[in-house]
């Protein structure tokens, strides 16, 4: 017997279904569609189904893996890490806390997310942004409760901490990223290692085409350690192209720095800022990414 209310019940589903598999896959278009292969699967939602949450939402869950098992070989013939499609934090409001939807959406934490596995991705996403408990979650990737306790706790290590790890207020984070715009115009390492943490990570997102930002070459490995990544950062300043221009923009609800020369975007970096100090900078010079970026930015 088909449920009275499913057409409703499914269509308020959507948001947290589309937000799931946003944070899972990173791709605005990949997300959507997936949400609508679950509903093709599903069209209708009966009495035999006790918790329709948990059912679309396993079965978005499973799709998602799916994809993260096909391109895997893909992404690591990429040059570099791969930042996550920016979106309108509207778009994946969920979940509703207003906390949690910040540090679930910065682009840091999404791109960090990428060190996980698909089955360890899934479990710490339901589990630490969406609130399912470990015995729905076992039912989703067919692990036991115990397991996907275990998975949970083993991605938190590999992320440096739970949900709470990327929980740094946002006034701060923007003071460390202005901090670090001022040092950067200027090409100031002294000023750069003030705002560095000392074992800090530089990684790019320089897409299929290697492309360079001036006379800079693309980089194809982290950067490590605040002198290194300083200097780096100092020779963008002085060598990167004629006229570019920075300033700090906000996208997925977080503070990044946007490079560019007259109305063309030229770059993007994100930060994950921890105890006032950068621990890790994402920059993306991927031309394609860029220019949706720039769609995406309001004039």
């Amino acid at each position: 017997m088909v449920r009275t209310d499913a057409a409703a019940e499914v269509a308020e589903l959507r948001p947290l279904l589309f937000s799931i598999a946003y944070r899972m896959l990173g791709s605005v278009a990949d997300a959507e569609d997936v949400v609508q292969e679950a509903y093709l699967r599903c069209p209708r939602i009966d009495a035999t189904i006790a918790n329709p949450r948990a059912y679309l939402s396993t079965i978005v869950t499973r799709l998602c893996i799916d994809q993260l098992r096909r391109t895997a070989s893909r992404r690591e013939q990429a040059i570099g890490v791969t930042i996550p499609e920016p979106i309108d934090a509207a778009h994946a409001a969920e979940p509703s806390d207003e906390v949690a939807l910040g540090e679930s959406l910065s682009l840091a934490f999404l791109t960090m997310l990428q060190h996980l596995a698909p089955i360890e991705r899934a479990a710490f996403i339901l589990h630490e942004i969406f609130d399912f408990d470990y015995y729905d979650i076992a039912a989703m990737i067919g692990k036991s409760g115990a397991n996907c306790r275990q998975i949970v706790s083993r991605a938190r290590r590999t992320l440096g901490g739970g949900r709470s790890r990327f929980a740094v207020d946002a006034t701060e984070v923007r003071s460390v990223v202005e901090r670090f715009v001022v040092a950067a115009r200027t090409g100031d390492v002294a000023a750069l290692l003030s705002v560095l943490a000392p074992d800090v990570e530089l990684h790019a997102d320089a897409g299929a085409g290697r492309p360079s930002y001036g006379r800079l070459r693309a980089i194809s490995r982290p950067v490590r350690g605040a002198r290194a990544v300083a200097r780096l950062i100092a020779a963008a300043a002085a060598y990167g192209p004629p006229g570019a221009t920075i300033e700090v923009a906000e996208l997925n609800g977080s503070p990044v720095v946007v490079s560019h020369v007259g109305a063309q975007l030229t770059g993007m970096v994100c930060f994950d800022v921890v105890d006032s100090r950068v621990a890790n900078l994402f920059i993306l010079a991927d031309p394609e990414k860029l220019e949706r970026i720039a769609a995406l930015r309001p004039q």
